[in-house]
């Protein structure tokens, strides 16, 4: 899988190239811009205006992620030709859901920290390095957990952090390389190679070609988005919440329910019979009291009574998540023979 994942990351982005390049066009413009109008040597002795920068970008950023998601997990009208431009609920609760993430990492880490501060002295060599190393297993362990959300967010999906933990729990280590650990190597080698060639045309050709890092940076970011994209597209089934739904709906057993002479009986469709099999199985079991006579056969709706004298009726109609059983003035169905259904037919 670790394959397939990674290969997915890279046919994402060719696949989608043009696509991508016109959603992100405008972001990136925006992001030149800034790094032109406000260079950080601008920045650093204004707080306030430092501040919001880094807020603007954070929100520019996130437009980039959603994009990215949308554009490589849904095949058709993802998203505008020119990308989103503006902030809606979506946007809001990735923030939130971002900033979360963040928060229980930080949150773990801390007793680790501390932990290491009191056992380990802190003149002791080994003291940072180890706790850098485990820090740094620890956040990637937590985020790829939970991180499953965030894709889920950009498709307008109902995901959960316990959900998105859920579906990783069989694919730990999996996920800490698809989804950081192989991207993030990757990308590294990917900005040094081409972070040389970019230092080298600004130096000898013009200062102007630094807008190219604001490229390289962008595509490193696409890069790591879609590793995300690839990991959740393999391990969250398309009809995930749908399949939840009919969980429930399965829990449901047989009811029934009785007035004066009428019997009724509930079969979910959970049961995994069909129309054709519960007007046989009906029929089989009615035809030895004299009911063989169909009055009614319809794609929805069954009904047979008898020969004889009398309003006695046995029918069967489709509802909207579970097959009726009606009987009236005659014996009561027997519940028995839907769920022995295999060993009747």
């Amino acid at each position: 899988m670790y394959k397939q994942i990674v290969g997915a990351t890279f046919n994402g982005i060719f696949e989608k190239k043009y696509q991508l390049l016109k959603a992100l066009l405008i972001p990136f413009f925006i992001i030149v811009l800034f790094e032109q109008v406000l260079p950080y040597s601008v920045l650093a002795q204004n707080k306030i205006i430092l501040f919001t920068s880094a807020i603007v970008l954070f929100c520019i950023n996130i437009l980039i992620a959603i994009t990215t998601h949308r554009v490589l997990l849904i095949e058709e009208n993802a998203v505008p030709t020119w990308g989103l431009y503006k902030f809606t609920s979506r946007e809001i609760k990735f923030f939130f859901y971002s900033l979360l993430i963040v928060l229980f990492v930080m949150i773990i880490i801390l007793p680790v920290v501390l932990l290491f501060s009191v056992i380990l002295d802190s003149s002791n060599e080994l003291v940072y390095p180890l706790m850098i190393i485990s820090s740094g297993i620890i956040s990637i362990f937590v985020f790829s957990r939970l991180s499953l959300v965030l894709p889920s967010i950009a498709l307008d999906h109902d995901l959960s952090f316990a959900d998105s933990w859920k579906l990783t729990s069989k694919h730990k280590i999996l996920c800490m390389f698809t989804i950081i650990i192989i991207p993030s190597l990757i990308a590294i080698l990917i900005s040094l190679v081409y972070g040389i060639a970019i230092e080298f045309l600004t130096a000898v050709v013009s200062t102007k070609l630094n807008f190219l890092n604001s490229l390289l940076t962008l595509f490193v970011n696409v890069f790591i988005i879609s590793a995300l994209s690839a990991t959740y597209k393999f391990l969250v089934p398309d009809n995930y919440s749908e399949k939840e739904e009919v969980f429930v709906e399965q829990s449901h057993e047989i009811k029934t329910s009785s007035k004066d002479d009428t019997f009724d009986i509930f079969l979910p469709f959970s049961l995994g019979l069909d129309f054709d099999e519960i007007k046989e199985l009906l029929y089989e079991e009615y035809s030895r009291f004299g009911f063989d006579n169909v009055v009614i056969n319809k794609d929805n709706s069954w009904m047979i009574k008898t020969t004889r004298e009398g309003q006695s009726y046995v029918s069967v109609s489709v509802l909207e998540d579970s097959f009726k059983i009606e009987s009236f003035n005659t014996q009561k169905p027997d519940i028995e023979i839907f769920k022995n259904k295999d060993e009747k037919l």
